[in-house]
């Protein structure tokens, strides 16, 4: 059974010969017996070792992030940006200044270049007096958001056009080659395809998109279905190409931010809408919400979405005997291990026990892919990646029935 056939069955909830584990990475450092040049090595490496691995492709409208963050591959023609640094003295770190020049007017960020822009470990391309538009990092240091007045939607647009002839052929070149390299090592292709309120917070910010759907909601609706129309649009590019999942990232999107009813109103016709076009395009759907979800278990159940990923109950909240008991034989499961307190801080007894917990409840049954929520960082220790491996290798072939 290749690694491939083992996770599409666990998806199903067909019969496997054991419970997949498999690992995102976000910046992680291999030790230097198994480092890996790139993604298919990683891939190589993992599968030598009896894990399952997902080779990422990144989004057909952002340019080389295959989280979905980033900058547009493209603006309109008419959009002439400008990058500069601002240092007072009176500020502790430098602003780093973009603005965007349209013909409706000039949108404007500004982020503090915080000691750690520049750190070699950082997973995302950050460094030098370079910005990016949709970028998690500049969510806590932004002094400036880009998107802050009813009048700058109109600008916005001009940075969300459809992709010309030329960037969609060479999408396909790039997905193309990414297809021959999964087909070769036998593994599952997945897309950040559908970025939803995560592309809102990145450029609204938090606590200024939670003020918008009170005093604005207009405006706030407005914002969603821009972003909403982005989505399917790079979602229908994805389906005419041979990527086996669109996933939709839900990181900022649960009830740590917003109340059920906000979910319900605002963003659970998106997503159902989003998962329809996937399903009517053969494909699966996944849905990546660590947090926040158990005010709203029974509303993601009615989207009929096939993976869920990165279930955690240590900061995520989860009930994991409540999640497999509703999601059990109709939505697959991804997670079951935090890594920035479990994996970074615990003794390698608790981090085996975890492991053990995990598939002994989520595992029951089927539908479960052990993995860390969400990746692997810089900051993870390798031991705790080895003790998870290990204790997964005791238990893998049990709970299946």
């Amino acid at each position: 059974m290749t690694s491939k056939e083992r996770l599409m069955a666990t998806i199903k909830y067909e019969q496997v010969d054991h419970i997949p584990l498999c690992f995102k990475i976000h910046g992680f450092k291999l030790p230097s017996e198994i480092t890996c040049k790139d993604p298919y090595e990683r891939s190589e490496k993992w599968l030598s070792m009896g894990l399952d691995d997902i080779l990422f492709i990144h989004s057909p409208l952002t340019r080389n992030d295959f989280t979905g963050m980033g900058d547009p591959i493209e603006f309109d023609k008419n959009v002439k940006m400008k990058t500069s640094v601002i240092h007072n003295k009176n500020e502790e770190y430098p602003l780093l200044v973009r603005e965007y020049d349209t013909s409706e007017g000039t949108l404007r960020q500004e982020v503090c270049k915080t000691r750690d822009w520049d750190s070699v470990d950082e997973p995302y391309e950050h460094g030098g007096n370079d910005l990016i538009l949709l970028d998690d990092y500049n969510v806590s240091r932004s002094k400036k958001f880009l998107i802050e007045k009813e009048n700058d939607l109109r600008k916005l647009r001009h940075l969300f056009p459809p992709p010309s002839k030329e960037v969609l052929n060479n999408y396909k070149r790039y997905v193309n080659g990414v297809e021959r390299k999964a087909r070769d090592l036998g593994v599952l292709t997945a897309t950040w395809a559908s970025t939803g309120i995560d592309t809102l917070i990145w450029l609204c910010g938090v606590k200024n998109a939670i003020f918008m759907v009170y005093d604005k909601p207009d405006m706030f609706e407005e914002l969603i279905e821009i972003v909403h129309q982005r989505d399917v649009l790079a979602t229908q590019i994805c389906l005419d190409l041979g990527v086996d999942m669109i996933i939709r990232r839900g990181w900022y999107e649960g009830c740590t931010f917003w109340s059920p009813n906000i979910y319900r109103r605002y963003f659970l016709p998106k997503v159902k809408e989003i998962a329809k076009l996937v399903h009517e395009g053969n494909k699966l759907f996944g849905y990546a919400l660590t947090a926040g979800i158990m005010p709203i278990l029974s509303d993601l159940l009615d989207i009929g979405y096939d993976l869920h990923l990165y279930i955690d109950d240590v900061q995520g909240g989860a009930d994991f005997e409540k999640v497999k008991a509703l999601f059990g034989g109709k939505i697959a499961i991804l997670g079951g291990i935090n890594e920035a307190i479990t994996l970074e801080r615990e003794s390698i007894k608790v981090i085996k026990e975890s492991v053990y917990r995990a598939v002994k409840i989520l595992g029951k049954g089927g539908g479960f892919v052990l993995s860390a929520t969400d990746s692997l960082f810089p900051s993870t220790p390798w031991e705790s990646v080895k003790a998870m491996i290990e204790a997964w290798k005791k238990v893998r072939g049990l709970y299946l029935s």
